[in-house]
C-alpha cells in the first residue's frame, strides 16, 4: 500500500518547524533552575550544550533530536548563551549517537514525556476522528494531532507517521459520513 500524502512540501515544511526569531526562543527555549540543574550534572560543555538541545526540542516543536539531525544555529546559541559555554561545542556532541539516545530516555524520563506507541496511535485516532467528521483538510487534522500529542506529553512522530494517522482517520470519518447519509435511503 503506497503512503498515503495529504500535506503539501511547504505545509510539512511549516508544521515541526523550530523558531529562530528571538521572541520564539525565548517563549520556547528558557531554561528554568529545574532544568539547569539537570543539565549541569552532565560532564563536559558538549554534554551539557547537547542535552539542553534536546530538552529544547522535545518542548516545542515535540520532537526528538535525531541522528545526523543539526538544529538551527540560532537555537545552539541562544542555549549556550544561557548555559555560559560556547556554541562550538555542538559539534562534539552531534558525533555520539549512543549519547544522544541515554540523554533522550533520561529526559523522558525526568520530565515524564512519553514516547510514541502503537497504544498512543491508536488513542490519537479515536480523539482525532471528531474532527475528521468536520473537515478533511489534512494539515488541520496534523495541527491538532500535534496539539494533543503536544498536551499529553508525547513525543510527536515523524509527518510521515502523522500523516498516515490523519489519512486513516479522514477516510474512517468518510465512510461514517457516508454510512450516516445512507442509512434511511433504500
Amino acid at each position: 500500500m503506497s503512503r498515503r500524502e495529504i500535506l503539501s512540501p511547504a505545509q510539512r515544511e511549516a508544521l515541526l518547524v523550530i523558531p529562530v526569531d528571538r521572541a520564539s526562543l525565548i517563549e520556547h527555549y528558557v531554561l528554568s533552575e529545574q532544568d539547569l540543574s539537570l543539565i549541569r550534572r552532565r560532564r563536559g560543555d558538549h554534554n551539557r550544550l547537547g542535552i539542553a538541545v534536546q530538552l529544547a526540542l522535545l518542548r516545542f516543536p515535540g520532537i526528538a533530536l535525531q541522528a545526523d539531525e543539526t538544529p538551527p544555529q540560532e537555537l545552539i546559541n541562544f542555549l549556550a548563551l544561557q548555559l555560559n559555554i560556547h556554541s562550538g561545542a555542538w559539534d562534539e556532541y552531534a558525533q555520539r549517537d549512543e549519547t544522544r539516545r541515554e540523554h533522550l530516555l533520561e529526559l523522558q524520563d525526568h520530565y515524564g514525556i512519553g514516547s510514541f506507541t502503537l497504544g498512543q496511535y491508536r488513542s490519537l485516532a479515536g480523539s482525532l476522528l471528531p474532527t475528521a467528521l468536520q473537515t478533511s483538510r489534512g494539515v488541520a487534522l496534523v495541527r491538532v494531532a500535534t496539539e494533543e500529542l503536544r498536551r499529553r506529553s508525547v513525543v510527536i512522530p515523524r509527518l510521515p507517521v502523522l500523516e498516515r494517522l490523519c489519512a486513516e482517520t479522514a477516510l474512517r470519518a468518510q465512510r461514517q459520513l457516508f454510512a450516516t447519509l445512507s442509512a434511511n435511503l433504500t
